[in-house]
């Protein structure tokens, strides 16, 4: 009986690497394919679906969904209609984290909430209306156990007064101070130094941020604009349902 046993794991562990080493070649298969397209997708580009037969293609975080066979491609979010949410979404959420995390909290301004219950990371422009207004219920957020993280996304670009600004925020002494005062519309004293301001601007780009302020919540969703912090904790609260 033991030896039945044995003969049927290893049979069944030779079947799934069986399966597996398939659908890695019809990966590198499809890869060669989409290379006249798509000359930029690598293998790690592409991703199997639940659907069979449909690959997931990813470009930054944009998304397309390729056939096999490579022979259709199109554009858009793959829906699970049964549960009606997008899978695509799931991915960029993922990737959102993951570039969050390389870019890493000693590169923010952070606003910590005495009882933390959830993290906000805020791409922020000194200059911005809405972003000020923000930064004023900032006691209202932290209130509502809400860590505000800051990165930088000076609309205008590199070599611009509001690049500068944060520039200076970020090489001030006292970098939450800076920030306020800043936001306050005072100026803050014109300093250098290594400074990750465009690396987090370029960052925003690549996570198609448009305008400030953008937040990503904990679950890697990115909200547009402004949100008060009364609905912000709303929704938290409906992220853990």
């Amino acid at each position: 009986m033991k030896k039945i046993i044995a003969g049927l794991l290893l049979a069944s562990t030779t079947l799934v690497a069986s399966a597996a080493d398939n659908q890695s070649a019809e990966i590198k298969a499809l890869r060669d394919t989409l290379s006249n397209s798509f000359p930029a997708v690598t293998v790690q580009d592409i991703t199997a679906t639940p659907v069979k037969g449909i690959y997931q293609i990813a470009r930054g975080l944009s998304f397309g969904y390729a056939t096999a066979d490579g022979k259709y491609f199109f554009d858009g979010d793959l829906i699970d209609l049964n549960k009606a949410v997008s899978l695509t979404e799931g991915t960029r959420k993922a990737m959102r984290l993951k570039a969050l995390d390389e870019i890493g909290v000693d590169n923010m301004i952070v606003f910590k909430a005495k009882k933390q219950k959830h993290v906000m990371t805020v791409f922020t422009d000194i200059d911005c209306g809405y972003c000020r207004k923000l930064h004023h219920e900032m006691s209202d957020y932290n209130d509502a156990g809400i860590t505000v993280r800051y990165l930088f996304f000076p609309r205008s670009g590199p070599n611009t007064a509001s690049f500068a600004k944060a520039e200076n925020v970020w090489c001030a002494k006292d970098k939450n101070k800076a920030m306020t005062d800043a936001k306050d519309g005072k100026d803050v004293k014109s300093a250098t130094c290594n400074s990750p301001i465009l690396q987090e601007y370029q960052l925003g780009q690549r996570l198609g941020v448009r305008g400030t302020p953008a937040l990503i919540l904990d679950d890697g969703s990115m909200k547009p604009g402004y949100i008060p912090a009364a609905r912000l904790a709303q929704e938290f609260a409906n992220l853990a349902k």
